[in-house]
């Protein structure tokens, strides 16, 4: 057998798997977004088996141009395809007659009806026979037509207007003029809903407004897909929309896209959403444009938030957002100074000491260690465990308010997480739990994000209750990526929960390591840093004392500029004297100080390898 062959068995078999008295597929699929982000597909009206079908935008066949191409949409939940026709009532009068109609021209005049024809060449297939309460008919429309009424199931009152109205010709064709089941909406209720639209607040003029243009591309894309603003500026933006189906433009707060996307796309099944623009009401949206329709614009005047940040912007036209965004910059006009941030993040007692329980030649023990870390300078320490000091936990606290360091957080949790809870309670100890997430490899990525964030709910709340943090930490696999920590956080919509980001398991991170640090950056709990090289991990170098590694100057500049603000960890993690490698990483930070201040230091030599 063929690829191709194969291919379509598979498809195939989850396509004819019926999972619904009316035969809706288990799996309904578009095949041409197999193959592409899924542009228009046109076809003549023809027998199944014998029309013709291409991507590319045409008016007629290229070898019969007496027959017309139609574009074909196809429904969501049950993968059918139908004719995107305008119904044309001719002046005069006469029979009405089907011409092609853009997807996105949902326009109605006297003559002209917007619809989709749905075209069957089976009979068993065509629009039953008979009035609403017939089984036949109910069997075909959505689920959400339904409902019970005396315990049984009838079709809702507003529904049976938009019932498909046949229309047979030569025996084959029927069209729907006033429905339409593409993407979960109904054409003839979305177009009498525009006219009692909400008014959009963006429209009034603001003095001194800079004028920028935003504009849709084909695929579901902004063609410019970052902006940059200061501020408190104000912006005229306008948004032009020369894309076949309509689209708007909405800003909304750091680190909210998903939220806000999630909520577009459960508009679906709002009756109010398109009065609304399918804007979600939330207090996470900063500005919008309305929908915009194919080949029209729009204009809006807002004043950029005060607050420096990267404010995700998307379209909630539903099913969009997660292709059609992008981002707005809100930075200070003055370049960032370098130097006075160095010297402000990267001091003493912004340090916590990380990995040296476990990790430690010497072995110490509580009171050894909290007495280490005091000489040393470190007001903050972060707690790593073994089973064997589960029963010292009591001691450390303890040892550790004893010499004034700071239990900021502790890795993972023991198997008496209350207990924990109730011994940090009692001393009046909150520390951040750095925890790992996972997911099982077979689920898509949405549903893997789900699992995760649901795993994770329970330690949040248990953690909330006593006024703890959540911190997720990247240990590597798919729960180790910043975009899916990231993604975890925003599912969970827990202020406690946020993200703790290690250097030495992110060196695959490394090419792209600015870009992922600014989405993490509104989760950002902890950054941890490590001596860092390029392919160091491949070359056995995964740990490496900070200032040993060729990156790091140019990493801790990239930090500097980001806007970070938070603790720094520095960590052992290797067999050696964990005083000797906290002080070598500590002297090799403030080397790399030097060099962004640009009063250097002679570079030191580490006492460990």
């Amino acid at each position: 057998a063929t690829c191709k062959d194969l291919i379509t068995k598979q498809l195939m078999a989850g396509y004819e798997k019926a999972r619904s008295p009316a035969g809706r597929p288990a799996f309904a699929f578009r095949l041409h977004q197999f193959l592409s982000r899924g542009d228009t597909l046109y076809a003549t009206l023809e027998p199944e088996g014998k029309r013709f079908i291409t991507a590319d935008a045409a008016r007629t066949h290229p070898h019969n141009a007496q027959a017309l191409l139609f574009p074909l949409a196809f429904c969501r939940e049950c993968g059918q395809e139908y004719y995107s026709v305008a119904r044309v009532v001719p002046a005069r009068g006469g029979d009405p007659v089907f011409e092609p109609r853009d997807l996105g021209d949902l326009a109605k005049t006297g003559e002209l009806t917007p619809g989709y024809l749905y075209f069957s060449s089976d009979p068993e297939r065509a629009w039953p026979e008979g009035d609403h309460t017939t089984d036949a008919i109910l069997n075909r429309v959505p689920e959400d037509w339904k409902e019970l009424r005396k315990d049984a199931e009838v079709l809702k009152r507003n529904r049976v207007e938009q019932l498909p109205h046949p229309e047979h010709i030569d025996g084959h064709l029927e069209i729907l003029p006033r429905l339409a089941e593409l993407a979960g909406f109904e054409i003839g209720r979305d177009v009498a809903m525009m006219k009692a639209t909400v008014k959009n607040p963006w429209l009034a003029k603001l003095e001194g407004a800079r004028a920028i243009t935003m504009e849709a591309a084909s695929n579901l894309a902004y063609k410019t897909p970052e902006l940059r603003a200061k501020p408190g500026e104000k912006l005229a933006l306008t948004f032009v929309n020369p894309d076949v189906v309509p689209h708007n433009w909405v800003l909304a707060k750091p680190g909210t896209l998903a939220a806000v996307g999630t909520l577009a796309d459960a508009l679906i099944a709002d009756p109010e959403a398109v009065a609304r623009h399918y804007v979600p009401k939330t207090d996470d949206v900063v500005a919008y444009t309305d929908i915009t329709d194919p080949g029209k614009q729009q204009t809006i005047q807002f004043t950029v938030p005060d607050v420096i940040g990267r404010y995700p912007f998307l379209c909630t036209f539903p099913g969009h957002w997660k292709l059609m965004n992008g981002l707005l910059i809100v930075e200070d006009e003055q370049p960032v100074d370098v130097a006075a941030r160095a010297q402000e993040l990267f001091r003493r007692d912004n340090l916590v000491a990380w990995c040296i329980v476990p990790f430690d030649a010497k072995q110490r023990g509580p009171e050894d260690r909290a007495a280490m870390l005091e000489k040393l300078g470190f007001k903050h320490f972060a707690y790593d465990w073994r089973p064997q000091h589960i029963p010292t936990f009591d001691e450390e606290w303890d040892s550790l308010a004893k010499h004034g360091v700071a239990l900021d957080a502790f890795w993972a949790t023991p198997p008496d997480f209350p207990g924990l809870l109730a011994s940090l309670e009692k001393r009046g100890l909150k520390p951040s739990f750095w925890t790992m997430i996972g997911a099982p490899a077979e689920l898509d990525q949405a549903a893997k994000v789900k699992h995760a964030a649901a795993a994770l709910r329970p330690l949040a709340e248990q953690a909330a209750k006593a006024g703890c943090r959540v911190s997720i930490y990247n240990h590597g696999g798919w729960g180790g990526e910043p975009e899916n920590m990231v993604a975890v956080c925003e599912e969970l919509k827990m202020p406690n929960v946020g993200i703790v980001y290690n250097q030495h398991h992110g060196h695959s991170h490394l090419p792209r390591f600015k870009e992922a640090l600014a989405k993490m950056l509104p989760h950002l709990h902890f950054l941890n840093l490590n001596g860092m090289t390029a392919d160091g991990e491949q070359l056995g170098k995964k740990i490496l004392v900070i200032g040993q590694g060729d990156l790091d100057v140019a990493l801790a500049k990239t930090i500097c500029e980001s806007g970070y603000t938070g603790p720094i960890g520095i960590l052992n993690h290797t067999d050696h004297d964990a005083e000797a490698r906290l002080l070598d990483n500590v002297e090799g930070l403030d080397w790399v100080v030097g060099e962004l201040t640009a009063k250097p230091i002679p570079k030191p030599t580490p006492r460990t390898p």
